[in-house]
């Protein structure tokens, strides 16, 4: 799992000028905190996670910018996990997330829009997110208020396990991988 200022990096990248229920999916499915439920909202628990996911890229129409938000969210996570597991592995769940973490206040105190995008996912009313019953839109505004506090307040230093230049070739990379995926289903 990559940390929130990472998906919505991505997010930004693909759609920067999206609604905001759009971004409110790029983090919904981080709203669950109880590692078995995440594993399977997030399809770890399926033996072919590609699957899952050209399932879920099938259901989805392009039009449901919240829809959207989830299947790139999910996309990110199979690609980052591939890429990071074994980094994972070695550091340790704590040391994992405070890099992660580190990774992403980096990145929110890099992009100039970051502030102002939180701003508007924390205006996008719950409603416009309700549609899932796997990410409770309580949940999800508990998370988008304390993100976004989180972020405003942390120190911005960038992670040694994730540098700054291997985020960033990450997001290129996946973006870009994206959107060829994403058009195949369409």
């Amino acid at each position: 799992m990559s940390s929130l200022m990472i998906h919505l990096c991505m997010a930004h990248a693909l759609r920067p000028d999206a609604p905001a229920e759009y971004y409110v999916g790029h983090i919904a499915p981080d709203c669950v905190d109880i590692r078995e439920i995440k594993d399977h909202t997030h399809f770890r628990d399926r033996t072919d996670r590609m699957a899952a996911l050209e399932e879920l890229r099938a259901a989805t129409r392009p039009e449901d910018d919240y829809g959207e938000g989830i299947l790139a969210h999910l996309y990110l996570d199979c690609m980052w996990d591939a890429l990071v597991l074994d980094s994972f592995r070695q550091l340790g769940v704590a040391a994992y997330r405070r890099e992660i973490s580190r990774a992403g206040a980096y990145l929110y105190r890099r992009e100039p829009w970051a502030d102002a995008l939180w701003e508007k996912i924390d205006a996008c009313p719950p409603e416009k997110y309700a549609s899932r019953p796997d990410f409770p839109p309580d949940k999800i505004r508990e998370l988008i208020v304390w993100q976004r506090g989180w972020y405003a307040h942390a120190d911005g230093a960038p992670s040694e396990a994730y540098p700054p230049d291997f985020c960033v070739r990450f997001l290129d990379k996946t973006a870009r991988e994206y959107q060829k995926w994403r058009e195949k289903g369409e």
